[in-house]
């Protein structure tokens, strides 16, 4: 048997600004951004219909005291879960068998509790390990030998494929002027905001592939006097968030943010094949390729200026008096980055 998975996916937000633009925001703050988004959030979903399904469980069963029970144990079985997925995504991924045991001793409470609830499919969801991955491919054979056949030999192969593309780009075209700023009659300056212009990709995911499971099931591979098995992952991820400035572009404004940012995070679960009989061969591949790039491009003859702005506002001290004291609400800082943050775990 065999179980192969291809997918591509190609995300592109660009924001373009032709030459000799004029953007003007007298009263408030320019943001000139583009934004490509693949997140993974496997976990936060389930965690979210757990307490969908605790909340309709409560409905169902309400005033009934074996499942006020039942449902302050899943209460603090979500707490639970809530406190391990703070941690980074890598970390969460790892301790997924955590998810899973504590999904599982209150599926064990259900037993009190005849017919199947939002709840309960909610907490299956968190044994069933390919619910953990973005795309999870597994294969298996099994012999029953209804036939009265003999099974010789069986073969299992799992393969994934994913090609993966995120682009953010922003073009500010030539002698475009951007300012966030006020004058009065005389033309003096009386009011300023900030410019923000950025291109921001973010991509989160995760692939499993292989049979690989939380808490052990009834489904084997076994069945045949001989067995090969294998599993198979390629993932190919090309992220590229690009800022560019063409020359004679002039931003005024309080405070200016230019920057160009690559949060990536890459994680390939790759099991051999299970066990294919007594006597099995098996083997597991795993390639992770591609390319991130976060670059910010300034050209000649670009002008930036910043202001800095204190006002006096009146706030309340600590015995609740009103008080007037200076507060800086525009830095007067210009900057300037690019950030690459790109982790990959295979």
């Amino acid at each position: 048997s065999a179980a192969v998975a291809v997918e591509n996916v190609n995300n592109k937000a660009e924001t373009n600004i032709k030459n000799n633009v004029n953007l003007q925001a007298p009263k408030g703050n320019i943001a000139v951004t583009a934004a490509s988004e693949q997140e993974y959030n496997r976990i936060n979903q389930m965690i979210a219909d757990l307490e969908d399904g605790l909340k309709s469980f409560l409905e169902q069963f309400k005033g009934d005291d074996v499942a006020k029970r039942i449902g302050s144990r899943v209460q603090s079985i979500i707490t639970d879960v809530h406190t391990l997925q703070k941690e980074d995504k890598a970390t969460s991924i790892k301790k997924s068998k955590l998810f899973a045991k504590k999904a599982k001793a209150a599926i064990n409470l259900f037993t009190e509790v005849t017919g199947t609830t939002d709840l309960y499919k909610a907490l299956l969801a968190f044994i069933d390990a390919s619910n953990y991955a973005n795309i999870a491919v597994s294969a298996y054979s099994k012999n029953d030998n209804d036939s009265g056949n003999d099974v010789t030999a069986v073969a299992t192969a799992s393969v994934g494929v994913q090609n993966l593309h995120n682009t953010a780009n922003v073009n500010i075209g030539a002698s475009t002027q951007i300012k966030a700023v006020e004058y009065d009659a005389s033309g003096a300056v009386v009011n300023y905001g900030n410019v923000n212009i950025a291109a921001d990709v973010k991509e989160g995911n995760v692939l499993g592939i292989g049979k690989w499971v939380l808490i052990p099931d009834p489904i084997t591979t076994g069945g045949a006097e001989n067995g090969l098995g294998g599993s198979v992952a390629v993932q190919n991820a090309y992220n590229d968030s690009k800022v560019q400035i063409m020359s004679g572009v002039n931003i005024d404004a309080g405070a200016i943010d230019i920057g160009s940012t690559n949060d990536v995070f890459n994680l390939g679960l790759v099991l051999g094949g299970a066990q294919t009989s007594a006597r099995g061969l098996t083997g597991m591949v795993s390639y992770m390729g591609g390319e991130s790039h976060a670059e910010t491009l300034v050209d000649d003859d670009v002008s930036f200026t910043a202001r800095k702005k204190v006002e006096e506002v009146t706030e309340k001290d600590e015995n609740g008096e009103e008080t007037t004291v200076d507060k800086v609400t525009s830095s007067g800082a210009v900057n300037i980055s690019a950030n690459n943050d790109t982790n990959v775990i295979s």
